[in-house]
């Protein structure tokens, strides 16, 4: 899975090579957020913490973006 940056709106995109580029998810809304997840995400792995990174995640990012943060963690 690729992610884009977009300079319109400053949103991470990812989008995979099944899919077309107009059926990109949305999976932050910034570059610093996208970061952010993902270091929340590296914390959550090391201790074994998925359901509550996964819980998290729900609140905290699109929930079209939650396949993302699944396969991260």
């Amino acid at each position: 899975m690729a992610q884009l940056l977009s300079l319109k709106d400053e949103g991470i995109y990812a989008i995979s090579p099944e899919t077309s580029f107009e059926q990109k998810i949305k999976i932050a809304g910034s570059f610093t957020h996208f970061v952010r997840g993902l270091g929340t995400a590296f914390n959550a792995k090391r201790e074994k913490e998925h359901k509550e990174f996964l819980e998290l995640s729900e609140n905290e990012f699109n929930l079209d973006s939650i396949i993302f943060w699944k396969n991260t963690i």
